[in-house]
């Protein structure tokens, strides 16, 4: 909460009982724990990473934290890529969203061309806390799309 903030210079530990289940409904035979140092980074923005085209029509976007499996984030129309042709921009949404984890998400296309430079946009996303975070006024919304190797 607001009126909680954790302390920056303590070292805090989170410890998962074996009675909370995961996703899938399994539980663990042991107490996990987790230690963390408090910091503001923790509360950054969601932005994408990396944008890296994998295949002939994906491109693998990679965030600096981990997104909610949820709307905004699994809307085709939350994404556009752009890139300029004889001096046109054209932009074009996806034709599918497929969340891989929670950092990571595959951007299927109708094809895409190796020798050309791409630019990836977001409209807004969604963290774990869900907080639904639109960041288009700094332009931490953009990035470029490399070829992977």
């Amino acid at each position: 909460p607001a009126d909680k903030q954790l302390d920056g210079t303590r070292t805090y530990k989170l410890r998962v009982m074996p009675s909370l289940k995961d996703y899938m409904g399994n539980g663990s035979t042991q107490i996990l724990e987790y230690g963390f140092n408090a910091n503001g980074s923790s509360t950054a923005k969601p932005v994408m990473s990396e944008a890296v085209i994998i295949s002939s029509d994906a491109i693998r976007v990679t965030f600096n934290k981990e997104i909610a499996l949820d709307v905004p984030n699994l809307l085709n129309t939350n994404y556009t890529l752009e890139c300029v042709d004889s001096g046109i921009t054209i932009s074009r949404i996806p034709t599918s969203v497929m969340f891989y984890n929670a950092t990571t998400m595959i951007l299927r296309f109708d094809s895409l061309e190796y020798d050309k430079d791409y630019t990836l946009k977001f409209d807004s996303l969604k963290d774990y806390s869900g907080a639904n975070t639109r960041t288009k006024a700094d332009g931490s919304n953009t990035i470029g799309v490399t070829l992977g190797k």
